[in-house]
């Protein structure tokens, strides 16, 4: 059994708040909360994929997940921190190292649903 950080038990609560449904799983880059998510813009628009999100540092909502993970392995191809592995059910995951930076500290309201219609639309827009 995976134990929520109080971190994680918010962004699950928030996600399920917009209509998500939501999961957790351990990775090396932390607990991961994942869900179905269809990408709204880019090449793979129209797709279903499971995106999770995790942290670098505890602390949210004013620190925000930094990393982006996505199965099936879609790669934005920006560099920097990205791992690929697998969980025991077999699934391939790639995860970025991608925090919001400056447009999360620019948000009135720190809240998951500014960070999936944001930051998640951002980064699919480019791949």
């Amino acid at each position: 059994m995976t134990t929520l950080t109080s971190s994680t038990a918010q962004i699950q609560a928030e996600l399920e708040s917009i209509g998500f449904t939501t999961s957790t799983f351990s990775s090396s880059q932390g607990l991961v909360v994942c869900f179905p998510y269809e990408i709204e813009t880019g090449t793979h628009k129209g797709e279903e994929v499971l995106v999770g999100v995790s942290f670098q540092e505890e602390g949210y909502p004013e620190y925000p997940p930094h990393w982006i993970h996505v199965s099936p392995p879609l790669n934005d191809g920006l560099g920097g921190a990205v791992h690929t592995y697998s969980t025991p059910d077999g699934r391939e995951w790639l995860a970025m190292s991608r925090p919001p930076g400056p447009l999360w500290d620019e948000l009135p309201t720190k809240h998951m649903n500014a960070f999936v219609n944001e930051h998640l639309r951002r980064i699919w827009r480019d791949v």
